[in-house]
């Protein structure tokens, strides 16, 4: 994960730079995401653990497309 102030300044960033690409974020946003992240530890990283997809989908991939519709 990032410091807070560099989170901050890429925020900021993408706010000024492409503006039609991202949203407002509030403290409050930010501080929600902050608490819940989770870093990913090295087997995460390079894809080890990675278990079945849930039930109904044959690949992680169908499933994030699902879930994310703008990931597919």
């Amino acid at each position: 994960p990032v410091g807070e102030e560099t989170q901050r300044a890429r925020i900021a960033h993408r706010w000024a730079t492409t503006p039609g690409e991202t949203f407002p974020m509030t403290d409050a946003d930010i501080a929600f995401g902050r608490a819940r992240f989770e870093e990913p530890d090295a087997s995460e990283l390079d894809g080890s653990a990675a278990d079945e997809p849930p039930p109904g989908w044959s690949t992680w991939r169908e499933w994030a497309a699902w879930r994310w519709p703008s990931s597919g």
